[in-house]
C-alpha cells in the first residue's frame, strides 16, 4: 500500500477511529523504543568487564588515599 493510499483510507475513517489508530501506533512506537533501549543497554559491558581497560601508568589509589583526596577537595572548595 502506498503512502497516498494509506492517507486516503485514514481520511475515510471517523475521528474516533483515527484517534484510536493514532494511539495504537504511538503505543507500538513506545514499545519498540523500549525494546531497542533494553537491547542497547544489555550490550554494554559491565563495570567488572571494564576494569583495567584504561591504563593510567599508576596503581589505583587506596581507599585511604581516595578519602584524603576527597577531604582535600572539600576543604579547598569551602575554604575560599
Amino acid at each position: 500500500m502506498k503512502r497516498t493510499e494509506i492517507i486516503a483510507e485514514f481520511k475515510k475513517m471517523s475521528r474516533k477511529q483515527q484517534l484510536a489508530l493514532l494511539k495504537r501506533l504511538a503505543s507500538l512506537a513506545e514499545v519498540e523504543t523500549s525494546r531497542q533501549r533494553t537491547r542497547r543497554l544489555a550490550s554494554l559491558p559491565t563495570a567488572e568487564e571494564m576494569t583495567g581497560v584504561i591504563r593510567t601508568g599508576n596503581q589505583a589509589p587506596t581507599d585511604a588515599e581516595v578519602k584524603q583526596m576527597y577531604i582535600n577537595h572539600v576543604v579547598g572548595k569551602y575554604s575560599r
